[in-house]
């Protein structure tokens, strides 16, 4: 005969298996089969997507390079990408922002909620997508729910974050001496004499801003650091600025003056194509792998296409070869021109690079080593920021 307590395990093991079922009936009543559901996760109270739900769940492709810590979500010709410790992602021509980066945790690469939902509605074409409770629920639209196809356009993203941050960026450094003068003077020493002055009259006259430097001593970056480091300060609510500092050279040493550029895969001459050919020469100095990023066909294509944070870049350059054109009155301005320096690729927010002068020039040289000309340029540099910054408040964060 079976005892008490082997009667008791046998009903509850009975109670248990219809519990099961009856919360996989309630289950499938509440998410039908062709609903999915991508749960959310809490990581220090915070809301986040699992990649790996993403990518298993949705009818998208994915792939994530270990060396650059970047991943990409594909579905046709729409495409979106993150990078791990990042509070942005591109997903197309638009810029998704957080207020906490995205994370890896055990291998396992988690996104914040407020870009994964977004990006996953502009990657599922067709799908309903809509944050239910403690889930984003996909939908597959019936026919005759969907819209008429029609072509895929990008839309400007227009930033409404303050500009919260400036990056100083002093070109080259370390094994990469940059251009030399006749007399052995290297752009890395002068670029880094000019940049510690344009962070501190930057400190000087905007107390409300973060000013940040890539490099404070001898020392070399990548220059996808150099962005790197930018990029990962911006989040919801903050904008940054990028201005890189360097020093032009030529084979005629009579040539000389000051010229700002911004990013296009358009130069604006020859002359611009050669400036910027010169500078993207340090990549002769970075490992083989890590080349590949300034080959990444989709983030160069999606920030190309960006009108808006080229429109902004434009308006940087702009401001800022007016300031130095007010306060240089040694040398003569070369204007602003446009060109593709792969220190500015991947920039997710106004950028300029600043030629300050010709270090094959004796006589321009000879002002450039000089501190008090070092600080007219930061002067002319940083009243084109603060330019920059009033007509960016009043043309793009107030409209």
């Amino acid at each position: 005969m079976l005892k008490l307590q082997d009667i008791v395990k046998h009903i509850a093991c009975r109670v248990i298996i219809l519990l099961n079922i009856a919360l996989i009936l309630v289950y499938a009543s509440v998410y039908p089969d062709d609903i999915i559901r991508l749960p959310v996760r809490l990581v220090a109270s915070q809301p986040y997507i699992s990649e790996y739900d993403i990518r298993t769940l949705l009818p998208v492709q994915s792939s994530f390079d270990i060396l650059l810590q970047r991943g990409k979500v594909i579905r046709g010709p729409r495409f979106t990408i993150y990078t791990v410790g990042m509070s942005v992602a591109l997903a197309g021509d638009m810029l998704l922002r957080s207020e906490y980066p995205v994370t890896r945790m055990q291998g396992e690469i988690l996104i914040p909620l407020d870009i994964a939902l977004p990006m996953i509605t502009i990657l599922l074409e067709g799908y309903s997508v809509s944050l239910q409770g403690n889930s984003i629920m996909v939908k597959k639209e019936a026919v005759g729910e969907q819209e008429k196809p029609k072509d895929i356009k990008p839309v400007p993203h227009v930033s409404k974050d303050a500009i919260g941050f400036i990056v100083v960026d002093a070109g080259h450094g370390g094994k990469d001496p940059g251009a030399i003068g006749k007399s052995g003077i290297k752009e890395k020493l002068l670029t880094l004499q000019i940049a510690r002055q344009v962070a501190l009259e930057l400190q000087k006259r905007l107390p409300g801003v973060d000013v940040v430097m890539t490099r404070t001593t001898d020392k070399f970056l990548e220059l996808g650091e150099r962005t790197e480091i930018a990029n990962r300060l911006l989040k919801k609510g903050v904008n940054g600025i990028f201005v890189s500092i360097h020093c032009n050279a030529a084979v005629v040493s009579k040539i000389s003056g000051f010229e700002t550029y911004y990013l296009s895969q358009n130069p604006s001459n020859e002359e611009a194509r050669t400036t910027a050919v010169l500078e993207n020469n340090v990549i002769v100095f970075e490992s083989p792998e890590k080349r590949k990023r300034y080959s990444d066909v989709d983030i160069i294509e999606a920030l190309m296409l960006n009108t808006q944070i080229q429109k902004e870049s434009f308006m940087l350059a702009s401001a800022i070869q007016k300031g130095l054109d007010k306060n240089i009155t040694e040398f003569k301005s070369k204007g602003v021109k446009k060109a593709d320096f792969f220190v500015l690729r991947g920039c997710l927010m106004p950028s300029a690079l600043v030629e300050v002068g010709y270090i094959t020039n004796p006589k321009e040289k000879g002002f450039l080593t000089d501190t008090n000309y070092q600080k007219k340029l930061a002067r002319g540099i940083t009243e084109g920021i603060m330019s920059f910054i009033d007509t960016y408040n009043k043309t793009v964060l107030n409209n």
